[in-house]
């Protein structure tokens, strides 16, 4: 969720000073998939990990937003995978936190 909140210009230079290992057979490692995961983050508003950082872990994150809309934290849940059940019910609470922190963090800048 942090990465979708680059610029383009700044995820292109991430990727070029990164190298993207697998750390699970879920990991994603190509850079166009990658690209098409942070798009699809954007438009839904968080992001899930689906075991692609450690096996049998589940992670939702929201972008926590200045005012300026600039993402500057997340607000993340991690569950193991048999305990997922309804991953959009979590998101939704998981995008209302993040929500709130924003607008906290707006009133502070």
């Amino acid at each position: 969720v942090l990465l979708a909140g680059f610029s383009e210009e700044e995820l292109s230079a991430y990727l070029q000073r990164t190298t993207l290992v697998p750390l699970t057979p879920y990991t994603i490692t190509n850079e166009d998939e990658l690209r098409a995961e942070l798009n699809k983050i954007r438009v839904q508003g968080y992001a899930v990990d689906r075991e692609e950082h450690e096996l049998g872990r589940y992670c939702i994150a929201a972008p926590v937003q200045n005012r300026t809309g600039r993402t500057t934290a997340a607000v993340t849940i991690s569950f193991s995978k048999d305990r997922a059940g309804d991953t959009e019910q979590l998101a939704d609470i998981v995008r209302d936190v993040a929500r709130t922190a924003s607008f906290d963090i707006g009133d502070f800048i």
